[in-house]
């Protein structure tokens, strides 16, 4: 009995043949795993993105307002709920009994008086037999002030004229005749004038009767 050995050889297939690697040839696997790298850096580019832009367009987001102040203080930046923060004003100094301290005002330059006369007493009464008697004559004003003084001619007057400073005073003296009075009661007036006005000083007085004997 014969036996016909027969050599099966292995098919080759030139779809799955693996050329040989030649130099300067990069493996497959090397420009497949390349390519997926570049992809996937892309795709995450593409989506930070996209978040970007759609954060910065989302209405509903947070927002930080910058709001100043015409005083020159910094700026403060806004709550997220769109509320104004308070501004603390500065405390004010307390003294020792808790009240606030006053401030003093700027007082407006005084303004100059004019002279202005005064004459006192006014009216001037006399006792019952007296025949003399004083004024005063007096610039109230800031400014100087001439004055002269006149009345009836059977009463003198120490003075008739004169110069006063700022609240300057001066006194006038009188004596009156009593020759030229009739008995009973009498009245005259004493004319002070000048710069400063003019003022008329009333004097009365009496004079006894003469006792006429039988």
């Amino acid at each position: 009995m014969s036996t016909d050995t027969t050599t099966v050889q292995p098919r080759s297939s030139s779809s799955h043949s693996i050329p040989p690697r030649g130099p300067g040839r990069r493996p497959l696997t090397r420009w497949i795993v390349g390519g997926a790298g570049i992809a996937l850096v892309g795709l995450v580019i593409g989506l930070a993105g996209s978040a970007d832009s759609k954060g910065s367009s989302d209405p509903t987001g947070p927002k930080i307002e910058a709001v100043g102040t015409d005083l020159g203080q910094p700026a403060v930046e806004l709550a997220q709920s769109g509320a104004t923060p308070v501004i603390e004003e500065p405390a004010v100094e307390l003294d020792q009994s808790g009240d606030s301290q006053e401030v003093d005002e700027p007082q407006p330059p005084a303004v100059p008086l004019p002279a202005t006369l005064s004459v006192t007493p006014d009216p001037v009464h006399l006792k019952t037999g007296v025949y003399s008697g004083s004024i005063t004559v007096s610039n109230i004003g800031d400014e100087a002030m001439q004055w002269s003084a006149l009345t009836k001619p059977w009463v003198s007057l120490s003075d008739t004229t004169g110069d006063l400073g700022a609240h300057g005073a001066n006194v006038i003296t009188f004596q009156i005749d009593e020759s030229q009075l009739d008995g009973g009661s009498f009245t005259f007036k004493i004319k002070v004038w000048g710069n400063g006005g003019t003022t008329y000083v009333d004097v009365t007085g009496a004079k006894p009767l003469t006792e006429i004997s039988a």
